[in-house]
């Protein structure tokens, strides 16, 4: 379900959620940044992030969008200051991302939804040739 890459050289972590996404499944992903775990993809230095979720089926309601906005939010400080792109090829999963990143707006961490791997990438700082490298497509 979470498949988590982290690309030093770009400072880059791709992550890939594939099947189905609740909220519990959710709480349980970030539960470590909660904990202050000693995970090395967050603090000061944090690499931004790519979430790939093209092959995710989220099962959640617009309110509980709202509350992991919120929930993230909140953990700002163990994260870090990033960026985090989201890829989705759904124009539901689209329109639940943009509410995500809409709740979101006033946390360190910006956020933004693409279809396209390469305009994701790009957003992010990392040369979009580099796509295929790090397992997002052409």
């Amino acid at each position: 379900m979470f498949e988590a890459h982290l690309y030093a050289e770009h400072r880059l972590l791709v992550i890939k959620i594939t099947g189905e996404l609740c909220l519990e499944h959710f709480m349980e992903f970030y539960a470590p940044y909660i904990e202050q775990a000693n995970i090395e993809h967050v603090g000061p230095d944090a690499p931004n992030r790519i979430y790939d979720v093209r092959k995710l089926k989220l099962n959640i309601s617009t309110d509980q969008v709202r509350d992991m906005s919120d929930w993230v939010n909140s953990l700002n400080s163990a994260i870090g200051h990033c960026q985090s792109a989201f890829l989705t090829e759904s124009d539901l999963m689209y329109g639940l991302l943009r509410q995500f990143v809409e709740f979101g707006k006033d946390s360190t961490i910006a956020r933004a939804v693409f279809r396209d791997p390469r305009e994701a990438l790009g957003w992010l700082g990392v040369n979009p040739k580099f796509a295929p490298e790090l397992g997002l497509g052409a």
